[in-house]
């Protein structure tokens, strides 16, 4: 370990829930991530340790999200997978929202990939997608 190899120490805490997809009824598991990833490194890291990126197709998978996340409110934002206000990561369709007042803004055209503020009901807000923070991700279908 003293040999300039660094080991990195994820704490991962997984969060289970049932969740019903659009695409069919099916079991899934959140799992909040407690690293600080670029939204891009943090979709990689999902997709290759879990599902996906989590998406959030309605009011019910919101508040199951919030409601397991309610004491994480330290995390100002949050890296959820919706990209350009409209593109799931995963591919799934949805035209629920729950935007901050005033956002999306795309301030300084460069913020496109989406957060979770969990200080603030959950409302979501685009953030500049090399922004470093924790982020959600899904196990399941």
């Amino acid at each position: 370990m003293g040999y300039g190899i660094r080991h990195t120490v994820s704490i991962i805490v997984l969060l289970s829930a049932m969740m019903v997809s659009r695409r069919q009824n099916a079991s899934a598991s959140y799992v909040f991530v407690y690293q600080y990833k670029t939204w891009t490194a943090a979709q990689s890291y999902c997709r290759e340790h879990h599902t996906d990126l989590v998406s959030i197709r309605n009011e019910t998978e919101h508040q199951k999200i919030q409601d397991l996340l309610k004491n994480n409110y330290y995390y100002y934002y949050v890296w959820i997978g919706l990209y350009r206000t409209r593109s799931w990561s995963d591919q799934s369709n949805s035209s629920f929202s729950n935007w901050r007042t005033g956002q999306p803004d795309n301030a300084g055209n460069s913020e496109y990939c989406t957060a979770v503020s969990f200080s603030d009901s959950g409302s979501w807000t685009d953030e500049n997608c090399n922004t470093a923070s924790p982020f959600i991700c899904y196990s399941g279908e």
